[in-house]
């Protein structure tokens, strides 16, 4: 893993020559609470849509083809939507996955804990991307973001994954009820009562159930490094980075 300006990149795709990163918290124009890349306005994220703009623009600004391509708007769920268009840049509701075939295309969510991974086959020219929280990954939305990359060509054996920056087992504290939506060895019971859930790991057997063996996990704990990355659990109002994959 390389860290490039505001951006830190995965050395698995850089040598694809894929277009992607992962975007840090400074260098933007956004106040506090959400200071200073935000990349999100709504109801949990106070800030201005000029703000949240000027932000993406400064964070995309080495890659015109950012004009098209989709921003989920992400539900926390299991959805994944196909991109066959992608005549400009849109914000899509409803969907935590996406894929496409499409040159010049970028497929972009906003974080701030949860798991962003980015999907490659470079052979059969086909990306994805997913945000998976513990929803998305109890309903598998990593595997069926896959599942759509197969339909256009992909094959399991030459999808390359990264998993960026996102909260770690050790600070990933759930509830009983959620902890049973996950297997015994990604999760472990606390003194308190509540459970530790490993969301990397649930992620990387999912993964590798799919049948995808080249990952790379970007080790990096966003509820441990607020100065680099926003996290929601510790910091509650808080902004929201950028994880992007275009080719």
């Amino acid at each position: 893993m390389t860290e490039v300006s505001i951006i830190t990149k995965s050395e698995l795709l850089e040598k694809c020559g894929i277009i992607h990163g992962f975007s840090q918290r400074t260098g933007g124009v956004s106040k506090s609470p959400v200071d200073s890349l935000n990349t999100k306005k709504s109801p949990l994220v106070p800030d201005s849509i000029g703000n949240v703009a000027t932000n993406i623009k400064t964070i995309m600004k080495d890659f015109p083809s950012v004009d098209n391509g989709v921003l989920l708007y992400l539900e926390g769920g299991d959805n994944v939507v196909k991109i066959e268009d992608c005549a400009g840049f849109k914000t899509l509701y409803g969907y935590d996955g996406a894929v496409t075939d499409q040159k010049d295309c970028f497929l972009a969510v906003t974080v701030a804990d949860c798991l962003p991974i980015l999907l490659v086959d470079a052979s059969a020219e086909v990306i994805g991307i997913s945000h998976a929280g513990w929803k998305g990954s109890a309903g598998k939305i990593t595997t069926k973001v896959i599942e759509q990359m197969l339909e256009l060509g992909a094959k399991p054996a030459n999808i390359e994954a990264v998993i960026g920056p996102g909260i770690c087992g050790d600070c990933y504290e759930v509830d009983e009820e959620i902890s049973k939506q996950f297997s015994s060895d990604v999760t472990e019971k606390r003194q308190n009562g509540k459970y530790l859930l490993n969301i990397v790991k649930a992620n990387m057997i999912e993964l590798r159930g799919a049948g995808v063996s080249e990952i790379e996990v970007i080790d990096i704990c966003t509820y441990e490094n607020t100065n680099k990355f926003f996290s929601a659990r510790k910091e509650v109002e808080t902004g929201r980075f950028l994880a992007y994959i275009s080719r």
